[in-house]
């Protein structure tokens, strides 16, 4: 009997065809035997169920000499490649708060899967479990996931060269295991009841963000409350709405850097929005407009430091942009609308 959680759809299968696509595999043949089709491939909720994208890896894998496939896949990603988790991770204040983070939202990229953590007395184990479904089936995958923590750890951390001391597999051991112990660790565990990666406790309390604890609790919160919104609602301009609020400040967003994120060239971006009645320069005001004005009334971040955090050049920047949209300059603002209750 199929599962439930194997016969739920992926959400964005586009990213996973990006990075088979990147390795330079020919997804032709095996997408046609399976019956994925173009629309798939899009940014919305597809027709490729949980079971189907497992079959499309083992598929890959044995007909294409690939043994350690979902170990390639990861090695070709990195933490922005995950979408909307991704970019909820790299807002989070701390490791702890970041794997806590994956916990809540990991169902929005791979539908019924969980994950877990083991405390132990010096170190801690990272779980991975995909219930109902073989560990021979979703071999692949498990070894992708797992190998995405460890380097997603190495990136927020900015602890390149380092290596867990052992790492836990459901699946049989494979034939050559020569590539996961370069790539993983040294001490490898088969056969196991759960799959995970043992990392230092320390590490919990490792921080990721260096900005204000104020603005940044203000950040976590339109973050967290743009994607609840999304897990009800997985519509385009819900995920642009979240990608901008969970980018501002990191990284450039542009209306090019979304549309690629999300496959689709920037004309069909801004097709698609017009249809909705919007578009990417009125989302994003719309956002930076929220977070700006919660911000002045409710914190006492410096107007500069706000003006960074929201991807500004400077804080004369902002106090433009802020004019035009409210008819009050940021100062101005935070003097009629300070409240007393300010943010944790």
């Amino acid at each position: 009997m199929v599962t439930s959680a194997a016969t739920r759809t992926i959400p964005s299968f586009q990213r996973v065809h990006l990075v088979l696509v990147k390795l330079g595999i020919d997804v032709g043949p095996v997408y046609r035997d399976l019956g994925i089709r173009e629309r798939d491939l899009q940014d919305e909720p597809s027709g490729v169920t949980m079971v189907k994208y497992l079959e499309l890896l083992s598929r890959i894998s044995e007909e294409q000499g690939r043994p350690s496939l979902g170990l390639e896949m990861a090695l070709a990603r990195d933490v922005g490649s995950l979408g909307v988790l991704g970019y909820m991770v790299r807002n989070a204040p701390d490791f702890e708060r970041a794997l806590a983070i994956t916990d809540d939202y990991l169902d929005l990229i791979m539908p019924g899967c969980r994950t877990g953590l083991v405390r132990l007395e010096q170190d801690c184990i990272w779980t991975y479990e995909m219930p109902g479904i073989s560990p021979a089936k979703c071999r692949h995958e498990i070894e992708q996931t797992l190998m995405q923590f460890i380097g997603a750890a190495r990136e927020l951390l900015s602890l390149p060269q380092w290596y867990p001391t052992q790492v836990f597999f459901q699946h049989a051991e494979p034939q050559d295991c020569e590539l996961l112990r370069e790539e993983m660790a040294d001490t490898l565990h088969f056969d196991h009841h759960y799959n995970g990666v043992m990392f230092p406790a320390g590490f919990l309390r490792y921080t990721i963000s260096e900005a204000d604890p104020k603005l940044l609790g203000l950040l976590e919160q339109q973050v967290q409350h743009s994607l609840d919104l999304l897990k009800h609602d997985n519509t385009l301009v819900g995920r642009i709405t979240f990608m901008i609020t969970s980018r501002l400040g990191k990284t450039e967003v542009s209306a090019e850097t979304i549309s690629s994120r999300i496959g689709m060239s920037r004309r069909t971006l801004h097709r698609r929005l017009s249809e909705q009645g919007t578009s990417f320069n009125e989302i994003r005001e719309m956002v930076v407009l929220q977070i700006a004005k919660k911000a002045l009334s409710t914190t006492d971040v410096s107007i500069t430091e706000l003006a960074q955090e929201l991807g500004y050049s400077d804080s004369s920047a902002l106090d433009r942009a802020f004019k035009r949209l409210t008819g009050f300059s940021p100062l101005s603002y935070r003097r009629n609308h300070t409240v007393l209750t300010p943010v944790k």
